[in-house]
């Protein structure tokens, strides 16, 4: 009876911290969603927001591949939709092409420590040269279309207009978390259950519609999403082709998981008269753990597009976007 009790006793110890780390995760999203994702919030809804996690290639070019036709046919056929081996391939290197973007755009040519984003942030070494400059933010480095846009704690953010004279920007993030094992990050950022909007409150509602595999690591998901707007604005709501999948470290490669969403038609989604269906949006994230994956501790790189349907002048979708960032990343 006595080891019963133990067993029972640590068993709730265990529960109690697993929900906490859940938690933690969860307050994680909440606050890269609250960052970047085009829920750059007015008042107490997004206006401007992405809505899933995901990436383009490396390279500077934002521009998505070809769209998979849609599928009517009774058995899903995940052969011709699922986002191709080769294109979860091209994004293994995304995170060594943030540090090449960071040492390019964001480090002082002479003392190598950090310039000025557009506000200083605590543990940071900044340049202190007599030709430091007050703030890189928007600037142009020759060859690089990825300018400098924010920093907050654990968290850097480049953009590039997209298209071009359009307003509209593609988002590149960077952002590292110690506290974190990176299998809670993937199983977190997949969840499509009622569990998200507990978290996630710029979720109205979301749901997977076909799924292929059952690991977070190795998946593949149709899925709908609703995103809340403010009020005299319709909900925006989307229906993705998602993917993960793992790629065990190598020679020369590290461990990743490549996440990557792109919006697609199912029969089974139609368009809704109260809402707007987004039909160009993007995302590819990439993670990396820094130990083991139910170790904590990940780097990750993040780059996403989307038309939210709403043609805004740049000075205030710029406002929007700042006014959206938390005044401290840090706070949960």
């Amino acid at each position: 009876m006595d080891r019963l009790r133990r067993t029972v006793a640590f068993l709730r110890l265990l529960h109690r911290r697993q929900i906490h780390r859940q938690q933690r995760v969860r307050q994680t999203f909440g606050r890269i969603f609250r960052l970047l994702l085009p829920g750059a919030e007015w008042g107490r809804r997004p206006l401007l927001g992405l809505t899933a996690i995901s990436v383009v290639t490396p390279s500077s070019s934002p521009h998505p591949p070809p769209e998979h036709p849609s599928r009517k046919a009774k058995a899903f056929d995940w052969d011709a939709a699922r986002i191709p081996d080769s294109l979860m391939e091209n994004h293994r290197g995304d995170i060594g092409y943030i540090y090449m973007l960071r040492e390019k755009t964001l480090e002082c040519a002479s003392c190598g420590r950090r310039h000025v984003v557009d506000e200083k942030v605590a543990g940071v070494e900044y340049c202190g040269c007599k030709s430091a400059k007050s703030s890189v933010y928007g600037e142009q480095t020759p060859g690089i279309e990825w300018t400098p846009f924010l920093e907050r704690k654990d968290i850097l953010v480049w953009r590039q207009e997209h298209p071009a004279g359009s307003g509209m920007y593609a988002y590149k993030m960077y952002g590292h978390f110690g506290d974190v094992t990176p299998n809670e990050f993937v199983e977190v950022q997949m969840d499509m259950s009622a569990y998200r909007l507990e978290w996630d409150q710029n979720t109205a509602q979301c749901h997977v519609i076909e799924q292929e595999g059952t690991c977070g690591r190795a998946i593949s998901q149709i899925y709908y999403w609703e995103v809340n707007w403010p009020r005299f604005f319709s909900n925006r709501d989307y229906v993705c082709n998602r993917r993960a999948l793992a790629f065990e470290g190598g020679d020369s490669d590290d461990p990743v998981v490549v996440v990557y969403s792109k919006s697609t038609t199912h029969p089974n989604a139609p368009k809704k008269s109260k809402n707007y269906r987004v039909e160009e949006y993007w995302s590819v994230m990439t993670i990396k753990p820094t130990k083991g994956w139910d170790e904590p501790g990940l780097e990750f790189s993040l780059t996403a597009f989307e038309n939210p349907g709403l043609s805004l002048p740049q000075s205030i979708t710029t406002w929007v976007a700042i006014r959206g960032m938390p005044g401290k990343f840090d706070q949960n």
